[in-house]
């Protein structure tokens, strides 16, 4: 046997000890954390159960952790989510529904411990979250306001997001929902779609400990599901963080939870209101939502409700109409607010440029003001529907003198080029709001005054459908005079190449708008719209002199600054167009009767909500 110096010997040893101890890439220093596991185990001296939590240097020392919070529990639950916050705070998730002290708590909700006492610190299913969904990870990065990321047991589709898979990190912001973007998404940075990404916390801006459910394979590297892995986003690159069967783990225990220790203390925040939003997901019922139509003039599609959303489904692409609505007051209505309503819609139809059209509209309880988001399926499709579902954002400021307003999901199937038989899903609604002195300070993109010319404004209308009416442009401003109040219709719009449609840009129109007509009962309806260049999206704000007709324009200015637009991602690069209507369809409004624009001013802001 070939025997080594002493000093050679000790630099072997010490090479050995390097070798079993020096976890995690350089750089990334390793770091004593909380964990838990799948099942019951027994492992250096320690049989802990898979309901309790352990705390570990990372070097083989091992010891039970917060024994007050896991005495509470029933023997039969699993801790699945886990992280520590100040002192002896933490949040944590269990596996399944479980009641404690009274109380149910359901396996997508995010809980507190405090040292003493468990309390529910997020609703997951108040909040968004589909009810039965197990929220399985969580890493706090503010508690006030409330921000944290998380992952989930099952690929599910969350408002606002769309499709999140089980190896992805989504994120949760107070007061604007869930963030449109992943933190983490698994498939692109090469993880097998069958892997479920079941525990991480964050050790520095860049860098995250992950593990996963199963033994998994990344590049040429083979991971254990109860090896920590750490991820460094700003290299793309993955190494091992903690070996567990160089720690005594055994192998068949796998790691659900974890977290590290919190880098400073988080200040515990003031308590806070819960974030104002209302969601219909349609599981337990239609949610007091009903159908409707116009039976004497269209055919009705078929109306059905399952358990997660509201259906249409048409037979005919001629003369097909129908609609869902929200009870009358479904959403108190707030003037210091914008309100956005996010609309989930799927379909069976694979070829978009079949989807019939689909209107998603905002009602006032009084009538007097309506907002309209309309798809349809011109060109390629592009921003109809998709089977898996496409989310759509209608904005709308309520009227400062009314209480309530209405949703409503609408099915049109008039055009003979799409689909005859079609099936439109609504699957979510969520509506949100800001506060209108919070939004970002806009840019102005275009201000016609008309103080020479029509600025490039040009007539249209439907003549053989419709009486037009007199187009005048004098004294700084464009006019529309009907003189019949049974059959009117016309408009002034933009020239196309005015402004061109740029991403992630909410569109705001401010118009001033006065009438000759003295009586606001007798004001014929108007209307400001957006369309798109390619004519596949639009958003029409309409005004009525319904009840009292407060909301009608004066004969002074009247400003309306009320039409906010989020175009569909496809139409980015597309012309803006923008109008202004009379309908003069009403027989109780004035005979003759003007409508004139004196300014429109366009502008773009970011939308709330998006980071």
């Amino acid at each position: 046997m070939k025997r080594y110096g002493n000093s050679l010997a000790l630099a072997v040893l010490l090479l050995a000890a390097l070798v079993c101890f020096s976890i995690g890439p350089p750089g990334i220093a390793q770091a004593s954390f909380v964990f838990s596991h799948n099942e019951d185990a027994s492992y250096a001296s320690l049989m802990p159960a898979d309901h309790e939590l352990v705390d570990t240097d990372g070097l083989g020392a091992y010891a039970l952790y917060a024994t007050g919070l896991t005495s509470l529990l029933p023997p039969e639950v699993n801790i699945d989510a886990v992280d520590l916050l100040s002192g002896d705070r933490m949040v944590f998730s269990l596996s399944e529904d479980t009641k404690i002290g009274g109380t149910v708590y359901a396996d997508e909700d995010l809980l507190l411990w405090d040292g003493a006492t468990i309390s529910l610190f997020w609703d997951g299913s108040g909040n968004g979250l589909p009810a039965g969904v197990n929220l399985d990870a969580v890493d706090v990065i503010s508690e006030s306001p409330l921000e944290f990321s998380f992952s989930l047991e099952e690929d599910t589709r969350l408002p606002g997001v769309g499709m999140v898979a089980d190896e992805d990190m989504a994120r949760f912001v107070f007061g604007s929902g869930f963030v449109p973007s992943l933190d983490f998404d698994g498939s692109l940075e090469g993880l097998p779609s069958e892997v479920d990404l079941n525990a991480f916390s964050r050790d520095s801006d860049t860098v995250w400990i992950l593990s996963f459910n199963a033994a998994t394979r990344i590049t040429s590297t083979l991971y254990d599901d109860s090896d920590l892995i750490a991820f460094d986003s700003a290299g793309g690159t993955f190494s091992l963080y903690f070996d567990s069967s160089a720690q005594s783990i055994p192998e068949q225990v796998e790691i659900d939870a974890m977290a590290l220790p919190t880098a400073t203390p988080t200040p515990t925040p003031t308590p806070s209101p819960t974030p104002w939003q209302i969601v219909f997901d349609f599981i337990p019922d239609t949610e007091d939502w009903t159908t409707g139509g116009a039976p004497v003039a269209f055919s009705e599609p078929d109306f059905v409700w399952a358990p997660d959303y509201l259906k249409m489904t048409s037979s005919t692409n001629t003369n097909t109409f129908g609609f869902w609505q929200s009870p009358q007051d479904a959403i108190s209505a707030d003037a210091d607010y914008l309100y956005r309503a996010r609309f989930t819609v799927s379909t069976d139809i694979t070829d978009q440029s079949l989807v019939p059209q689909i209107r998603l509209r905002a009602n006032s309880l009084n009538l007097q003001q309506y907002d309209v988001l309309s798809i349809e399926s011109a060109g390629d499709g592009g921003a109809s529907p998709a089977v898996l579902g496409t989310d759509y954002d209608l904005y709308f400021v309520p009227p400062a003198n009314d209480t309530a307003a209405m949703l409503a999901f609408d099915l049109l199937n008039f055009n003979p080029s799409d689909a005859a038989v079609a099936e439109l899903s609504l699957d979510t609604v969520t509506v949100d709001r800001f506060a209108l002195d919070s939004l970002p300070t806009p840019t102005v993109v275009q201000d016609y005054t008309f103080d020479t010319s029509a600025d490039g404004w040009t007539t249209g209308g439907a003549p053989i459908a419709f009486t037009s009416p007199q187009y005048i442009h004098s004294a700084g401003a464009l006019e529309l005079r009907a003189t019949t109040n049974t059959n009117t219709f016309g408009l002034w719009g933009t020239h196309p190449a005015d402004i061109t449609i740029d991403a992630n840009k909410l569109y705001r129109g401010t118009f001033e708008v006065r009438t000759n007509v003295t009586n606001p009962v007798l004001v014929p309806e108007m209307r400001l719209r957006y369309n798109t260049g390619n004519f596949q999206a639009s958003h029409t704000f309409g005004i009525s002199s319904a009840g009292d007709g407060a909301n009608s324009p004066g004969t002074t200015n009247t400003t309306y600054d009320r039409l906010y637009f989020l175009p569909p991602a496809n139409c980015v690069g597309e012309d803006l167009l923008v109008s202004f209507d009379i309908l003069h369809f009403n027989p109780g409004d004035a005979p003759t009767a003007s409508l004139i624009l004196d300014r429109a001013i366009i502008e773009t802001l970011s939308p709330p909500g998006l980071p």
